[in-house]
């Protein structure tokens, strides 16, 4: 009984090769012999290869699924190198994010052998071109002109060491800025705001507030007032304790420096405590509770229950105060207590997780101290509540 004798397999790529030395001229029975392969299986493949390439001219371009696919390969490949990425991030704790993109835009990704782009790095570490390239400018195309007495190095340095002296949290650059002259001035010193924006960004120091409260809508500037105790704001913000569950602040601020110059911090907020808060900014002010002790002042509120009561309009009434109601639905007309509260709850509710409510009072207490001690504002020229009233009733003493 005779064995068949299996057919040898070969490649597409083979036959790719025998057709195309059959079509450059070569005779088909030597190439057979040379294969061992008959002569009407070489012709066939060589009718199909030309089949095969008459309908590719027929082809307009290539297949619609083949190009989503070359394009889903890219998409992919590309997501999997900002996947690496963003893996090494955390590198930027100890090295520059110039120093980042300097080392990895001359590396290949590992899975997918290609290298980094710039663009790629520079977007997944949040880092402008404008910065990047920028900073590697030579001495030679730098701005003519006297150089800064401080070298970036000690101005970095400097710069951090301000940063820690800060009492608060996510503090802009402006503000950070404007410290730093502080200091610096001692020295006979002054730096540009810009290239402290620029320096801080090299060094991953520009920190965000926390979370993205507050509307974006603000009071349009005709709230400020020229002197202390011409218009306040005041409303309620409610805030979380374990103990006591959701409580409130009501808090009196002055127009004119931004001043906390009232506050009360209770577990009902009614209009009795509405109305109580009121009453220690005027003891602050003036001293007593007298009838009309307080005539000429204005105080800004919403129209909540609290400040639309009878109790509250009457208590405004016997101290001489003239009340002011903000529009329906509009918070940013009493924007500036409302910008106290984003901040109080930036640096201080979103922060802390209190056990009960005299732990938050206390906690809210040295916050408003600090707050109206240091905190700078910049329609204040960057100074605090505390130093924009000191200063008003110094230039009040010379011009009287």
């Amino acid at each position: 009984m005779s064995q068949t004798v299996p057919m040898k397999r070969i490649s597409a790529k083979r036959k790719e090769e025998t057709v195309l030395r059959l079509l450059q001229g070569e005779n088909i029975n030597d190439i057979s012999r040379e294969l061992k392969i008959s002569v009407p299986e070489i012709e066939s493949w060589k009718n199909r290869f030309l089949i095969a390439a008459r309908e590719g001219l027929k082809t307009r371009g290539k297949d619609p699924v083949e190009k989503e696919l070359e394009i889903a390969k890219k998409t992919i490949g590309e997501l999997t190198m900002e996947l690496n990425l963003y893996k090494k991030k955390r590198e930027l704790d100890q090295k520059s994010k110039r120093e980042f993109v300097d080392e990895y835009r001359c590396v290949s990704d590992p899975s997918t052998g290609m290298r980094y782009p710039v663009r790629m790095i520079l977007r997944v570490i949040d880092y402008s071109s404008a910065s990047y390239y920028g900073s590697t400018i030579d001495e030679k195309h730098a701005k003519p002109g006297p150089k800064g007495t401080i070298s970036d190095e000690e101005l970095v340095g400097t710069i951090k060491e301000t940063i820690k002296e800060i009492p608060f949290h996510g503090v802009g650059y402006k503000k950070i800025h404007a410290r730093l002259n502080r200091n610096l001035q001692k020295r006979g010193i002054s730096v540009g705001k810009n290239r402290v924006f620029r320096l801080m960004q090299a060094e991953n120091l520009l920190n965000k507030a926390p979370g993205g409260s507050g509307s974006s809508r603000i009071h349009d500037g005709s709230l400020v007032t020229e002197s202390p105790d011409v218009m306040w704001g005041t409303d309620g913000k409610k805030f979380f304790n374990h103990r006591d569950g959701w409580c409130w602040l009501f808090a009196v601020i002055d127009h004119f420096n931004s001043e906390i110059i009232g506050y009360t911090v209770v577990k009902k907020g009614d209009r009795f405590e509405a109305t109580r808060a009121v009453q220690h900014a005027i003891e602050k002010r003036f001293g007593s509770l007298d009838k009309d002790i307080a005539k000429g002042v204005k105080v800004r509120s919403d129209r909540g229950s609290q400040y639309t009561s009878a109790y509250y309009m009457q208590s405004m009434s016997h101290y001489g105060i003239e009340m002011s109601h903000t529009w329906a639905k509009s918070p940013e007309s009493n924007g500036i207590i409302e910008r106290f509260f984003r901040t109080i709850e930036e640096q201080l509710f979103k922060l802390h997780d209190f056990a009960t409510l005299e732990e938050a009072e206390k906690a809210i207490g040295d916050f408003i101290e600090l707050y109206n001690k240091e905190w700078m504002l910049e329609r204040l020229g960057y100074i605090s509540p505390n130093d924009a009233l000191e200063n008003y009733y110094k230039l009040s003493k010379k011009s009287a």
